[in-house]
């Protein structure tokens, strides 16, 4: 049977040799033309072995003649391993079997050896003492070099796994007990790992908001991996949980960027440098697309704007109607932009043209058009929480969640939550397909993440509490992400990289692969951090400025309210030339505040004014003093300001930065541009992939 589906797929290979015919015969000459032009190249005759382990005797009833579904798994073997090899070979490689993986072009080639070989040459060169080279000098210094080498090792491993024959791959195979037993696993040991943190630590806060990116990305990994995109009841739950994040990138940002006022480029450069650093070099490593990482551009694109919607007018960002028909005229904008397919187009056209990107208009626009609500409610949560905290809009001046009501609309609001909850669920269940869903995902979506943050925070209790497990998964959420297409899962997402072969081992090469997996997403995630300031470089935070007129000091506006509160106390008061020992003491009596006691107010309200350590993109833009120097006593403060004399000078302005430059480097917009001119030609000189 085996032998009769060859002839069927191919008549005529090295199986089957073309009748012989006396030498210098006329019909020998005619027919061996006739053989020749009608024989295809050869083929291994390694199958009847693979193809007789497919046959089990409960598919046939007499020996000889077969299932149906055995007749197709061996044709489809016998289809692959003869066309396979002569489709275009290309991203995405879903097709591995039965064929080759093309060389790298010499422009990835080039890019994949700088890549992997830069971080062991710089620490060659930073060892080395004599850097008299012209290009050591200018090259990064060597403590940067472990940060390239983890890079490097990487981007080999993602190479090695996906681009070439080294590892075999095999298909993803769902089965619901799997599944359901894999996520059990990942939620319990996230339920086992709970720590108590700090007490009153905010809505929010940075612990919170990485546990439920950890959580979230451990049923994203599996959900891939088992393949269960096919399934209607599943895919919601993840559409939203992709929506979560939105919702915390709207969150996050708006509240960092009204608390501090930060507008600056540094800061936008280090968000978007840090989301785009390894996605953007896998772009080029492997041959692929900007696009095919989807979460990172769409992540990007919904900072900028965040960014641009706090920016513009930003000087009356304190009065709240104002921001929000900002936030309502962002809405209307990008929502308007993305309905016209037309004008992406013409968007993606000129790209084409001047760089050579090749993105899709239609599936960019339902990318950002199916969470297009979620970011700015992120963005509204954040301001609502903000006057819930303070005393705007109370004719007393007093906080809303100090109102005696607040605990009955606590409890109502608590209701409401898990209504929503249990209507989402069966709203989900009841959808008949995905493309139903998609229609209302953009609306339906907000229902369970706000209920899940008002479930979440429901009790001091929940709110101190965070599970060690998902806290670390989500401080390596990004790179989780991105790296599961190459070394985790395989031909770019479309199969299961396999480092330990053989059907009884299944089980083995999971563990193995999600080890590695995981450890080389957390140096990658440390390297990346690293390699951001490299290239940004570090801002530097700066005391408050301060001018002293008719006893009422103006202070900068990137600090927190508290803090400009205590300073303002503190530098409005009278003080004499020489610290008392009561003020030493900080006696609860003395009607004058200490340094030592400003500097712990300082402390304290830095500490207490923040959400977040870090925003939850990983870059650290914490405002706060160093603990070196929050910690000193009156009297170094003292020595440190005004010399030994320890005298106090008379309040002038002032702006000194807590951290002094090492050495002078190239200036952000020129390190930009020279790195987005590096990516332009890469992208011009970049050969055409063959089959397009």
């Amino acid at each position: 049977m085996n032998m009769d589906l060859i002839l069927r797929i191919s008549p005529f290979t090295s199986v089957y040799d073309p009748p012989v015919f006396p030498h210098g015969s006329e019909l020998q000459g005619s027919m061996n033309s006739s053989f020749e032009s009608a024989r295809v190249p050869p083929i291994p005759a390694l199958f009847p072995s693979v193809l007789n382990k497919m046959l089990h005797s409960s598919q046939t009833l007499d020996g000889l003649h077969y299932s149906s579904l055995v007749m197709r798994s061996q044709s489809q073997i016998l289809l692959n391993l003869r066309c396979n090899e002569h489709f275009p070979n290309r991203f995405p490689f879903d097709k591995t079997c039965c064929s080759r993986y093309p060389q790298a072009n010499w422009i990835q080639a080039l890019v994949v050896v700088c890549v992997i070989f830069l971080g062991p040459l710089l620490w060659v060169g930073g060892n080395n003492e004599n850097r008299v080279h012209w290009a050591l000098r200018m090259a990064p210094s060597s403590k940067h070099s472990r940060s390239f080498i983890a890079l490097g090792v990487a981007v080999a491993f993602c190479y090695t796994a996906d681009r070439t024959g080294l590892w075999t791959k095999e298909q993803k195979q769902f089965d619901w007990t799997i599944f359901g037993v894999l996520c059990f696993l990942g939620m319990a040991a996230c339920v086992i790992s709970g720590k108590k943190g700090p007490t009153h630590p905010g809505l929010l806060h940075r612990a919170q908001t990485d546990e439920w990116k950890g959580w979230m990305q451990i049923i994203v990994l599996i959900y891939h991996y088992m393949d269960a995109s096919k399934l209607t009841s599943v895919y919601p739950i993840v559409r939203t949980l992709v929506a979560s994040y939105l919702f915390m990138t709207g969150y996050g940002h708006t509240t960092f960027h009204l608390k501090t006022a930060n507008y600056s480029p540094l800061r936008a450069a280090q968000v978007l440098v840090r989301l785009n650093l390894l996605t953007i070099t896998l772009t080029y490593v492997m041959d692929t697309n900007y696009m095919f990482y989807y979460f990172t551009p769409l992540v990007s694109f919904w900072y900028i704007v965040v960014y641009l919607t706090l920016f513009i007018g930003s000087f009356r960002n304190d009065h709240t109607l104002f921001l929000a028909g900002k936030i309502f005229a962002s809405f209307i904008f990008v929502r308007f932009i993305h309905s016209q397919i037309w004008i992406i187009e013409g968007v993606f056209r000129l790209l084409n043209t001047l760089a050579n990107v090749n993105w899709t208009a239609e599936e960019w626009a339902f990318r950002v058009k199916l969470d297009s609500l979620i970011v700015y409610v992120g963005m509204l949560v954040s301001i609502t929480f903000k006057l819930a905290n303070s005393g705007t809009g109370s004719s007393q001046g007093r906080r809303l969640i100090d109102h005696p009501r607040w605990p009955w609309v606590l409890r109502g609001s608590l209701g409401v939550c898990i209504l929503g909850i249990a209507w989402f669920i069966l709203f989900e269940t009841s959808t008949k397909s995905k493309h139903t869903y998609n229609v209302w995902h953009p609306y339906v979506s907000v229902i369970p993440v706000l209920a899940y943050v008002g479930l979440r925070n429901a009790t001091p209790v929940l709110r101190e509490t965070s599970s060690r497990v998902a806290e670390w998964i989500g401080k390596i959420s990004l790179e989780l992400y991105v790296l599961q297409s190459h070394i985790w899962l395989a031909s770019d997402t479309k199969g299961i990289l396999v480092l330990v072969p053989g059907p009884s081992s299944r089980t083995i090469n999971f563990v193995v692969s999600t080890i590695g997996f995981v450890c080389i997403s957390h140096a990658v995630a440390k390297a990346t951090k690293e390699l951001t300031k490299l290239i940004c470089g570090e801002e530097e935070i700066e005391l408050p400025t301060t001018i002293s007129t008719a006893n009422t000091p103006i202070m900068l506006r990137n600090l927190p309210s508290p803090v400009t509160e205590s300073t303002s106390v503190f530098l409005n008061t009278s003080v004499a030339p020489v610290f008392s020992t009561e003020r030493d003491t900080g006696h609860p009596g003395s009607s004058e505040p200490t340094v030592e006691n400003t500097a712990s107010i300082l402390t304290v309200a830095y500490d207490n004014d923040r959400t977040k350590d870090e925003t939850d993109d990983g870059v650290d833009t914490t405002v706060r003093l160093d603990k070196e120097e929050s910690s000193l006593t009156s009297r170094e403060v003292a020595g440190n300001e005004l010399g030994e004399s320890q005298q106090l000078a008379p309040i002038t302005p002032f702006r000194k930065p807590l951290h002094e430059p090492q050495e002078k480097s190239t200036s952000l917009p020129i390190r930009l541009t020279m790195c987005i001119g590096v990516l332009w030609i890469l992208n011009i000189v970049w050969p055409v992939s063959s089959g397009e």
